[in-house]
């Protein structure tokens, strides 16, 4: 369970220096445990990810699987084009974790929201964590001309939408109400 930063513990302590041996207050943070009220997920991304990365590796290697129309695009057009989708889905993801260090937040899919984050590329996409690792995963495919890491970057985001972004939008939907409904009439899920 996560530590709440909010809570405070207050520790009296007496010093011989002191006049009239009055006790002095320090305040300390709580080692307590706050049960965490964030949204219903189990689930984490990250070591799905890195599971379902090193089968499609092992699978790309073992049994190459080209794109189909693949050979549409030649190789120095592939690298090109899956270099620079990787480093898009990277700096989306860069931008995410940077508004959430800025406003103090926890990013793990789990912990309670304070605030609803609606600044950065959060104007763009309600989910900009997991759009950017579908869209490297997609570079992955198209740099690697492999049919395994697009049906990764496919079977990921199913995956990711049911187990990790529709019960958020549940938790947000009830934590901020109306706030967070006007939020997802005005943008998008993904892109």
């Amino acid at each position: 369970m996560p530590f709440h930063r909010s809570r405070l513990m207050v520790v009296h302590m007496s010093t011989p220096s002191e006049p009239g041996g009055r006790a002095a207050r320090k305040v300390l943070p709580s080692r307590r445990k706050v049960r965490s009220q964030g949204p219903n997920v189990w689930f984490s991304q990250r070591p799905l990810a890195m599971l379902t990365l090193g089968l499609t590796i092992a699978l790309q290697v073992c049994w190459p699987l080209p794109l189909p129309y693949g050979w549409l695009l030649p190789d120095v057009g592939r690298y090109i084009v899956g270099s620079f989708l990787s480093a898009a889905g990277v700096a989306l993801i860069a931008a995410a974790e940077y508004l959430f260090y800025r406003t103090r937040e926890d990013p793990t899919p789990a912990s309670p929201s304070d605030r609803l984050l609606v600044a950065g590329v959060y104007r763009i996409s309600r989910n900009p964590m997991y759009t950017g690792a579908a869209i490297i995963r997609l570079g992955l495919a198209v740099l690697l001309n492999s049919s395994w890491f697009l049906a990764l970057a496919i079977g990921m985001l199913a995956v990711v939408k049911y187990l990790i972004v529709l019960p958020e939008e549940a938790y947000l939907e009830d934590r901020f109400g109306d706030e967070y409904l006007q939020y997802k009439r005005g943008v998008r899920r993904w892109l």
